[in-house]
């Protein structure tokens, strides 16, 4: 089942598919993660300083991207859509929400999944602030995240992501506020079943 491998890091592919999807979901995973365009990209340091890209960095989700829209890294996208496969084949409900999404990256990839499995049953949420994470609410918080510009991604901008992947459609959905106003609003507002969550995005 093995596809690839990068130094101690092994790419898997799914027995039985179709290989034009397997192709297609292979550059939409990579693309979002910033290892299609690997020449140009490289990672952004605390500091918001652009360092060299490192490729198992990037594979595991260690660093942060300039130019990839999803922080997780190449094997937890693989693990989403392990996730999602699974789900599918053993009709578990629920759908997919991803909690902080910073440009949206993980859930395109969840949407270009569900697509590309014809499956009209799941639809994909996102909840964040969309304008960064909260100043301190404690006196043991600090304000420096909250601060950081490289974390602040708009709506509009997430939106014009999935737009990029022709992934903008009825089954996307955005729920925008901090965790603690929004979460409790899905079930109040939409009575949903949520699948799973990728919770607080790096940082």
């Amino acid at each position: 089942m093995i596809n690839t491998s990068y130094d101690d890091n092994q790419l898997f592919v799914f027995p039985d598919e179709n290989p034009l999807v397997r192709a297609y979901l292979d550059v939409v995973r990579d693309t979002v993660c910033g290892l299609t365009l690997r020449t140009r990209e490289h990672a952004v340091g605390i500091d918001n300083q652009t360092h060299p890209l490192d490729i198992n960095q990037r594979i595991k989700g260690s660093d942060w991207p300039l130019i990839g829209i999803t922080m997780i890294g190449q094997k937890r996208l693989i693990n989403i859509e392990w996730a999602l496969k699974f789900v599918i084949s053993n009709k578990v409900p629920g759908d997919f929400i991803e909690c902080g999404v910073w440009r949206g990256g993980s859930s395109i990839f969840a949407r270009a999944v569900l697509k590309a499995l014809n499956n009209h049953d799941k639809h994909v949420w996102l909840a964040d602030s969309f304008q960064g994470l909260p100043k301190a609410r404690t006196q043991n918080d600090n304000d420096n995240w909250s601060k950081m510009e490289y974390l602040k991604v708009s709506l509009e901008e997430v939106q014009t992501n999935f737009r990029a992947f022709n992934l903008l459609d009825d089954h996307v959905h955005f729920c925008k506020g901090y965790f603690v106003d929004s979460l409790p609003r899905f079930e109040a507002e939409w009575g949903k079943e949520l699948l799973f969550a990728a919770v607080g995005q790096r940082p």
